[in-house]
């Protein structure tokens, strides 16, 4: 998936893209137990320490939300980690 934002101060507009795996929270290229985990810990305390290697806090912080809408409905809930969890068992059952 990629999400278009938009970047603006006084003098500039400019929009970047950035791609993202959708579930893949961490953004290491594999979608696993880890995202998982970075999943449940946002659900439980809202938070999540956690940025990318290449954007700002805040271009990781929309990327890490827009991984974890995993079952696109526009919201982060529980319904997005049983998703999640669901596909990393059948990715791990196939294999």
């Amino acid at each position: 998936s990629s999400a278009v934002l938009v970047h603006h101060n006084r003098h500039l507009h400019f929009l970047s893209q950035h791609t993202f795996a959708l579930g893949d929270i961490d953004h290491n290229g594999i979608v696993n137990e880890a995202d998982s985990t970075y999943l449940m810990k946002f659900l439980v305390h809202l938070s999540l320490e956690f940025s990318y290697n290449s954007g700002t806090d805040d271009t990781s912080s929309l990327m890490n939300i827009a991984a974890m809408n995993f079952n696109l409905d526009d919201k982060v809930d529980l319904e997005d980690a049983i998703s999640l969890n669901r596909y990393i068992a059948n990715s791990e059952n196939a294999e």
